[in-house]
């Protein structure tokens, strides 16, 4: 019943579903399996210990994965954004003069600097 892929010289399991619904659902409660639940669900899928572990590597390294990949499209979605609102008041980020805002940031340093001492 456990089928057999060839990929190159390897041979790699294909999990049936049910190995994979009851794998997943002990991900969810738990990203990190414990040696005692590894060895209770080795007996019940019949899988060794070790493939029980890779899969929980495995699927820890896909969320991993995924996370970056959102947080990726996150970041374009707000550089488009901002992108085009820099656009629109372009003209006015330019007419403002550009030691304004440094001159600031350390007049209110020194300013905590003093009351410190």
């Amino acid at each position: 019943s456990n089928q057999k892929t060839r990929t190159e010289d390897t041979y790699r399991q294909v999990y049936t579903p049910q190995q994979r619904l009851e794998l997943e659902k002990e991900y969810h409660y738990q990203r990190f399996i414990g040696s005692k639940r590894k060895k209770e669900l080795s007996l019940l899928l019949q899988l060794t210990e070790r493939q029980i572990k890779i899969w929980f590597q495995n699927r820890r390294a896909k969320d991993r994965r995924q996370a970056k990949l959102h947080q990726q499209q996150l970041e374009a979605g707000a550089a488009m954004i901002s992108g085009s609102a820099s656009s629109v008041s372009g003209s006015n980020a330019a007419a403002a003069p550009p030691q304004s805002h440094g001159l600031a940031i350390r007049q209110r340093s020194s300013g905590g600097r003093d009351a410190a001492s």
